[in-house]
This record gives C-alpha cells, structure tokens and sequence, in this order.
C-alpha cells in the first residue's frame, strides 16, 4: 500500500498535468463539456444552482468584480440600443412626439395605451428595450420627454396637446 503522502503527491502531479493539459487543449475540453451537457443538462443545471447556492459570497464577489469591468461596455451598449431604439420609434433622429425634444437625457419611450395592456407593469427601462428589440419593434409605442410622458401618465393628455387646442379655438 502507498503511504498517505505518496498518495497525495500523485493526486498534485495528476491535478498539476490536467491544469497544463486544459490550457493547452481548451477546444477539446470544450467538446468534451458540450457532449457530457448534452447528456444531461438538468444535472449541470442543477449542479450551478447548487454552487450559487453553496458559494454565494463567492459568486457575488465575482459578479461584482465582473460588473465593475464591464461597466464601461455596458453603458455603451446600454447607450446604443436607446439610441436606435428611439431613432426607429421617431423615424429619423430621436425627439419627442409631442413637443419635439431632442435631448437624449430626457427622452423616454411611452407605451401609447399605457402599460398594462402590454403587462409591462415593472419594467425597467432597459427590460423595455431589451423587449422591443426582440420583437422588432412593435407598433403601440412612442418617444416622449419625461415631462409630456409624466403629464400624459397623470392628466391623460399632455400639456402641449391642450395648449394647441385652445389655440386653434382661440383662432375660430
């Protein structure tokens, strides 16, 4: 029988050559966990949710650092997607509907006949996009200013709209 250490230090040599081995096979270490997923993926599923379940300290840790990063992408792509999103919804260079704001900081997409007819109720703006995106922009949304989307969302009409019509009744 081999004595306790010698066991040990096969299992360093053994951890130690499929470390290097890894790094130097990464497109067949790939393959071989693509088939072995394959086989049964509700038990590597279960597998990672029972290591965030484990690990959560650890694995917070690591987004964050992940997120910090990538911060940078993100508000890139963040800023991208806003930006075409409010192009196609206004046809052109994004500006509100109503009053014709062109400021992106004050820019906001409305839902025409209100959220709860799309069951976005939550959402954030970036579910949203993430939303018309996927479904190619669907009709039933609009580029409003936060103020003519607020009025909107407590009066029921924007400020401008009323004004416009008590000035085509003052010119009758």
């Amino acid at each position: 029988m081999s004595s306790d250490s010698e066991i040990e230090r096969k299992r360093a040599y053994k951890r130690e050559y499929m470390r290097k081995y890894r790094k130097a096979n990464p497109e067949k270490i790939s393959e071989i966990n693509k088939k072995k997923y394959a086989k049964n993926p509700e038990k590597y599923k279960q597998m990672r949710k029972d290591f965030r379940k484990n690990n959560l300290e650890k694995v917070k840790f690591q987004e964050r650092k992940y997120s910090e990063s990538h911060r940078e992408e993100k508000i890139k792509k963040y800023s991208d997607s806003k930006y075409d999103i409010f192009s196609k919804y206004s046809e052109g260079k994004p500006k509100c509907a109503c009053c014709g704001e062109e400021e992106m900081y004050f820019l906001t997409i409305d839902h025409i006949e209100g959220r709860a007819k799309w069951g976005h109720e939550g959402y954030t703006s970036g579910k949203l996009y993430r939303f018309l995106i996927k479904n190619d922009y669907p009709k039933g949304f609009q580029v409003l200013c936060m103020n003519c989307n607020l009025a909107k969302g407590i009066y029921g009409k924007c400020p401008h709209e009323i004004m416009r019509k008590e000035e085509s009744f003052a010119r009758m």
